[in-house]
């Protein structure tokens, strides 16, 4: 891993916590090999990696300008692949191996459209538990 990842076991929900702060983004690639997807499963906390004073909305983090921007994608190996740009200017990319998007979603997105797909894929994550941004 290029970054530094705090993960924290917590041990009543039984899930992990992988957090990320603004000081730790480099501009890398990590890689998390264990996500756990079940409801007890584990959770990534980007929050502090944007400029919560110059954004209002999940609308504003999908809007592809550069800076506070937030993607989901699939690499051609079928993981799951969260990609922050942060507020500095930084983007950080988070590989969950082994995890496509259907496997840490309620939807079926085995045939996902980033375009098409995107916002509803952040708002079940978030509305799970799974991803932290706020």
């Amino acid at each position: 891993m290029d970054s530094a990842v705090l993960s924290i076991n917590i041990t009543d929900i039984g899930g992990d916590v992988f957090e990320w702060s603004l000081a730790d983004t480099d501009g890398g690639t990590d890689t998390i090999t264990d996500f756990g997807t079940g409801s007890d499963g584990d959770v990534i906390n980007i929050a502090d990696l944007f400029d919560s004073d110059n954004r209002t909305s999940l609308t504003e983090l999908l809007n592809g300008n550069g800076n506070n921007d937030l993607s989901i994608s699939e690499n051609s190996d079928g993981h799951a692949v969260i990609s922050v740009s942060a507020s500095n200017g930084n983007t950080q990319e988070i590989v969950l191996s082994g995890v496509s998007i259907s496997d840490i979603t309620s939807g079926d997105y085995s045939s996902y459209d980033e375009s098409n797909d995107l916002e509803n894929v952040i708002n079940d994550l978030v509305n799970s538990g799974k991803l932290i941004i706020d």
